[in-house]
């Protein structure tokens, strides 16, 4: 075998350096290792935040998989000496790996003081923050693509962000702000930007700052570094000395790693300890990519990035048409940060390291015959194929480069990604075809076929029985697929390994995928309404419109227009603080929590004592060290207990039992870990509603343990109708959701010689201090706590932030020194509660025309280890929507489960009640086979229709008034959203294509928006000197906009522009006793406080305005302070409050969807959405709340599945790697979002309504839609029955019940 080296260098010993130097925003940083701060798992992230103090640059999961630690790397290519500006996850990145980098961070683009970037004002100026949190990694993420993309297009935009996660906006305002720089931007785009010039260029070219600034060259020499804590880091720019440091690892048995990208370490993160370290990215040798007579050549250190170009451009070559195919795939693979540093070798060795990653380059590159090659010396080298690599040693080696043959012939190349979503996921299954065909010959296979699969089991590669049956055979005989078929249902035996899919769903898969490769081979020869079959879902760009009115009567005013987040340009740029962001204390400590994994026992023994040994651990904390009660929430109506640490019974896997506490976050980490828990008496955990339904049903404790007491049902008055035309019977289970907020539990309390001062992130403040002082029995008045703003919460800080908060005060208490306790993602997963799951009962009775006059129903949810969050009573409460209730008798209901306490999440209730009346309606449809509209028609409420009792809405014989608004909304919909013609489409369709399908689904809403006795105060202070006004107030700015709300408000209410207003932290003094900011009404309450309070002040300084000649403002402010007029005003809402009375938000959904039968897989083709929204204060930000609020619920239906262990009961799907929320190819292909026109309130604020829960329960319409799909395919199968569709559906749901059956409908 040939040597690998480009030629013989003489040998030269590393120089022994003992330093490691980068630059981040031109500042030179030299590490030490001797200096002892560092370990060889230390990540940039953290260095930046900590070491170079720039705290723009967020993380959440640690784990390469949200996008919010994305930073700028320029680094050299090690084979050609370019610069190369790279997006990386600073999160997965070692620090000692990044010697010789140029880094840029989002400060380095502009702040308040230098001016702001394009891309920071872009951003901003289309509506593209929310809570924040993510924004610096968009940022960044845009940024180096702009700045390594000479010719942006909109498609680079779009295929560049499948690995930025974004929880509140639905990504479209994000995805508008960056394509506008594209150069085919479209039009509508670059008339939003204002400044044309900037559009469609590089965001760089005019900026200044970082775009101009030439990147620092540092060297790139070997390393050899010593560190404090035992480990060795060698960085390697030669073969030779690579080999010999390999060499005397393997024969001194120390356990090394070999660097490259390190983004192996987000999906096995606790892989070693190592000793050793060995980084070979800047070996030229290991970089090589080239083409000879014979077979394509790709490096080891070759990252995926370098290879999709690669090989893509490789597809034009004769010979090499598959490698175009192959590169394709790797597009989906990981996301774009780990593309750009992941290498080809690395991604190869998770393969050999554990056999069950379902490694999509193992696969490929098996698939096409490639080779790996594998080198102890620049010598000795020896080739495998894939598969058998797996089974070499590599102890003391290296893999050095793969090889790809040059083919000539027909090769037919397909290979198959099915996943949870289409982005940044793993795969249920994936599969690889090479098929060399004469079409000239009945498509015989010439030669034996390449088939694999991956998901199917960690020793499953070939298909090699069916591989044998396909040899010589025709395709285009009907028995060479039966055949096939066979052999595979014979073969193909999937282990079962939850959270994975199914066994049954993924061997399925195996057989849809061949013959979707074989209706693909054969084309025009196939029936025209199978070929669907043989191709990948198509995916469209993204694009959306928004319409809404502006009012011309206040066009000098600042209220009724759209207008920027007051924080949008410092979240762009960094400078906007949350809680973990705020400076280290002197002295201060960290702690990490130690939790069950077990979900029904009770403790043995909790020894802590080798934690305790650790240096610079300081104690850990129990529930016997709490000097108070031992809870951090006793419910919303103050009705229960749950504990801060557990004392003896467990009750869910996840729950705390202790807090280590120590000098630093890492050493906390490592120390919780070391904490030993023994069980007893451990039990099977009951997870899920049903089963926690049917243990109730068999104690007989059902009618008097889940069901509420007879006083809770909803009935409308009249009797059901015993003898209905029709009669049916059915169900609905709807599942958890997590609240998946960018910022994670953080918590930072400091003692002060008064009490102390409490950093939470919390929707809650009152909550929060009240839960302290019990916990510590201490005054609440010695408890300071201030909120600036929360990076997401969607209910998820109400309550479930207070542990956080209470353990970080306990701790405080106890050491006399500053905690903070920050939670990562998979722990506050473990941790934390979730949306509450539902089960929905039914019977019903109707007439012909689909008239309900009969209704029975039991809607249950289930709330956890405790009942203390439930809220089915909200769910029964919401049922009726915008239909007439005549016989309806519907009672709520809860169970508990070994699962944690389940709590509020966006539109808790009223999403799932008004999901389980909307599934009768298709139910009805379905058995009278009828358009579900014609029966939604046929039920709408009118006026004097009896309106179901509601919480602090509807009471006991009221009677519905006013104007129904849905079938307007719904009539101008339909000729807006061209519903007829497209539903005539989809039915055309559907009768056109066997394999894939469409399926259209309108859902109306009538949401009943009441205020709950909540009271939230605010606080308005004018400044003398030169008229400017602050404000605070009892709500949390948690990305709603509730500040830019408030502001618009008071510039409004006072008269003076928008730029004299400041909102101010939230603090428990001036806004004492406020509820928890939820339910969509906080900004509202919010709102109206404002102008309350502005009132007060102008009503004091009207008789000194009316002694002044036309004053400016302030004139008038100086003057009146000079009179002695307090300038201050406050406020509170409260129930007497005549001007502010429950109102209806009416709103509509058209969703049409596409589905792939075969795999399961789907997408949201179009999604017209209406919401009467009344007088929008902010138009919007009110779209981006719809937005967000919509595709939160398009997560909740059809992707976001929570699954736990069934003998432990602990959570599998605690990360990014399993739980799955919507990413930008997950949203609408085409979403349209109408605020109705002409619409007001009497009864609200300013004319104004709600925007930020209702459009969640209008997209349960995504459900309905995938269900017709379904139910096309199932007509086609023979079947017309009635099915049940649970929430969320998955692709595994699509396929099993279509009831596609390969032996009986496979055919050509």
């Amino acid at each position: 075998m040939k040597c690998i080296l480009r030629k013989p260098q003489p040998h030269q010993p590393p120089p022994g350096n003992d330093t490691i130097s980068f630059s981040i925003n031109g500042n030179q940083y030299t590490v030490k290792p001797t200096d002892g701060g560092l370990n060889p798992e230390s990540r940039l992230v953290d260095y930046i935040r900590d070491e170079a103090n720039l705290k723009g640059t967020k993380w959440t999961c640690r784990e390469g998989g949200c996008g919010a630690c994305v930073v700028t790397a320029r680094t050299k290519d090690p084979q050609t000496g370019q610069e190369l500006v790279r997006a990386v996850n600073s999160c997965l990145t070692p620090v000692y790996a990044c010697d010789g980098w140029d880094i840029s961070t989002v400060e380095d683009l502009g702040n308040r003081r230098d001016g702001y970037h394009p891309i920071q004002k872009r951003l901003a100026q289309f509506g593209g923050t929310q809570c924040g949190f993510c924004t610096a990694g968009m940022v960044m993420n845009m940024y180096s693509l702009a700045m390594s993309k000479k010719d942006l297009k909109s498609e680079d935009v779009e295929n560049s962000f499948d690995g930025n996660i974004c929880r509140c906006t639905g990504y479209r305002p994000i995805f508008d702000a960056f394509k506008s720089f594209a150069d085919d931007a479209d039009p509508e785009l670059k008339r939003r930007c204002g400044d044309i010039e900037d559009c469609g260029s590089c965001p760089g070219k005019s900026s200044g700052g970082c775009c101009s600034r030439a990147a620092t060259n540092l060297p790139s020499a070997n390393l050899d570094l010593s560190l404090p804590t035992g480990e060795k880091w060698n960085k390697v720019t030669d073969l030779k000395t690579t080999f010999e440091i390999l060499k005397n690892h393997a024969k001194n048995n120390v356990k090394y790693r070999i660097v490259a990208g390190n983004t192996g370490t987000g999906v096995f993160k606790f892989d070693g300890p190592y000793d050793a370290y060995v980084e070979v990215n800047n070996i030229p040798d290991l970089s090589v990519l080239s083409v000879n007579k014979s077979e394509a050549v790709l490096g080891a250190a070759v990252t995926l990035t370098k290879a999709i170009d690669f090989l893509e451009n490789l597809g034009n070559t004769e010979g090499y048409k598959y490698a175009g195919g192959v590169g394709h795939h790797i597009r989906r693979v990981a996301n774009t940060p780990v593309r750009n540093f992941g290498t080809i070798a690395g991604n190869i060795m998770m393969k050999h390291d554990h056999h069950d990653f379902p490694s999509d380059i193992f696969l490929i590159l098996e698939t096409v015959g490639a080779k790996v090659y594998v080198a102890s010396s620049p010598t000795d080298i020896s080739s495998h194929t894939l598969d058998d690599f797996l089974n070499v040693d590599m102890k003391g080696k290296i893999i050095a480069y793969f090889t790809i043959p040059k083919r000539t012939g027909n090769y037919v190349y397909r290979s198959f990604k099915i996943t949870k979503r289409h982005q940044n996921a793993h795969a249920y299954v994936n599969a690889g075809f090479l098929i060399k065909v004469d079409p000239a010959n009945n498509f015989k296979i010439t030669e034996k076929p390449s088939i694999c699969f991956g998901g199917i089991g960690p020793k499953f590669v070939h298909a090699t029985r069916t591989e044998e049956a396909l040899t010589g055979a025709d395709l285009t005989d009907p028995n060479t697929l039966k055949k096939a078929i066979k052999m595979l249902d014979e073969e193909v035996e999937p282990d079962n390994h939850l959270p994975d899919a199914s066994p049954q769903y993924r061997k399925q898969l195996t057989k849809n995928l061949l013959y979707k490769v074989i209706l693909g081979i054969l084309g025009d020869k196939a029936d025209g309404n199978l070929r669907s079959g043989a191709i990948d879902l198509p995916r469209k760009q993204n694009s959306g419109k928004q319409i809404y009115d502006t009012d011309e009567e206040f066009a000098d005013s600042a209220l009724y227009k759209p207008v920027a987040k007051l924080e949008a340009l410092i979240q762009c740029s960094g400078e906007a603080e949350y809680v973990n962001d705020v400076p280290k204390q002197t002295g201060e400590l960290s702690g990490a929590f130690v939790l069950a994994t077990v979900a029904n026992a009770e403790i043995k023994n909790v020894d802590a004592s080798e934690a305790l040994k650790m240096p610079g651990v300081v104690t850990f904390i129990t529930a016997k060290d709490i000097p108070g009660r031992n809870s951090f929430y006793d419910g919303f109506m103050l009705n229960g207990k749950e504990e801060l640490f557990v004392e003896s019974h467990i009750r869910a896997s996840g729950q705390a039992l202790g807090l280590v506490v120590a000098e630093t976050r890492d050493i906390v980490i490592a120390a919780a870990k070391l904490v030993k828990v023994e069980y007893k008496d451990k039990k099977k955990p009951i997870l899920k509603i049903k089963d926690a339904i049917e243990k109730s049903k068999a104690e007989g404790t059902f009618e008097t343990a889940v069901m509420y007491p007879s006083f809770m049902t909803v009935k409308s008055p009249d009797a059901p109708n015993t003898a209905s035309e029709h009669k049916i019977k059915g169900e609905l289970n709807i599942g958890g959701q997590a609240h998946f907020h960018m910022e994670n539990h953080v918590a930072l309390v400091i003692p002060q010689d008064d009490g102390l001062m409490v950093y939470s992130s919390t929707q809650w403040i009152d909550q929060t201090q009240m839960m302290i002082a019990k916990a510590l029995n201490i005054p609440n008045n010695s408890i300071e706590i201030k909120v600036k703003r929360i990076g997401g919460s969607y209910g998820a800080k109400a309550s479930r932030s207070t542990q956080v908060a209470v353990a970080a005060a306990l701790a405080s208490h106890i050491t006399r020194k500053p905690v903070r306790v920050a939670l990562d993602l998979e722990h506050g997963f473990e941790m934390m509660g979730k949306r509450l799951p539902y089960y929905g009962d039914y019977e019903v009775g109707f007439d012909q025309n689909g008239k309900i006059d009969a209704l029975q129903a039991k809607v249950i949810c289930d709330a956890g280890m405790y009942e203390l969050d439930a809220t089915s009573a909200f769910a029964v409460a919401y049922m009726q929507s915008c239909y007439h209730a005549t016989g309806w008798n519907v009672q709520p209901g809860r169970t508990t489960t070994n699962t944690h306490l389940n709590t509020f999440c966006r539109a808790p209730g009223t999403t799932q009640g008004i999901a389980i009346i909307e599934n009768i309606m298709e139910h009805i449809a379905d058995v009278l086979k009828k358009d579900a509209l014609e029966i939604r028609q046929a039920n709408f409420l009118k006026p004097g229709d009896p309106l179901l009792p509601c919480h602090g809405k509807q009471h006991e014989g009221d009677v519905f008034e006013g104007v129904n608004l849905i079938p307007t909304i719904i009539e101008e919909l339909k000729r807006t959203a061209n519903y007829e013609e497209r539903k005539r489409f989809v039915e055309d369709f559907n009768k056109s294509n066997r394999w894939m399908k469409r399926g259209l689904s309108l859902v109306p809403m009538r949401y009943l928006q009441a205020y709950h006795g909540m009271k939230y105060s605010v606080f308005v202070a004018i400044h003398n000197q030169d008229g400017t006004v602050s404000i605070s107030h009892g709500g949390i700015e948690c990305g709603q906009g509730i500040n830019t709300k408030v502001a618009q408000v008071a510039a409004h209410t006072l008269g003076i522009p928008l730029s004299k207003i400041a909102v101010k932290a939230t603090n428990n003094l001036v806004t004492a006793n406020s509820d928890t900011t939820g339910g969509a009404i906080t900004s509202e309450l919010v709102s109206y406080a404002t102008v309350k309070s502005c009132e007060q002040i102008l009503e004091r300084m009207a008789p000194i305005k009316k002694g002044l000649e036309d004053p400016s403002w302030e004139e008038l402010v100086q003057k009146s302070n000079q009179s002695g007029i307090d300038l201050r005003g406050t406020y509170q809402y409260s129930l007497n409050d005549p001007d502010v009375k429950p109102y209806d938000i009416y709103g509509v959904n058209l969703t049409e969807v596409e589905v792939d039968i075969l795999t399961g897989e789907f997408k949201i083709v179009r999604l017209d959405l209406v919401e009467d929204a009344g007088k929008s204060l902010s138009p919007e930000i009110d779209i981006g709340q719809i937005e967000g609020s919509l595709v939160m619920g398009l997560g909740l239906w059809s992707e976001e599945k929570l699954v736990f262990h069934p003998e432990t009961g602990r959570l599998l799907t605690r990360n990014t790697w399993e739980y799955k929320i919507p990413f930008p190819k997950c949203i609408p292909e085409d979403m349209r979002i109408v605020i109705m026109r002409n619409a007001t309130n009497p009864f609200g604020v300013l004319r104004s309504k709600a925007t930020g829960e209702p459009p969640l329960c209008l997209s349960v319409a995504v459900l309905f839609a995938i269900k017709n799909a379904i139910k096309a395919a199932r007509r086609d199968a023979g079947n017309t029955d009635w099915f049940q569709l649970d929430g969320p559906v998955t692709p595994e749901d699509v396929v099993r019940l279509s009831l596609t059956d390969p032996g009986a409908h496979f055919r050509y």
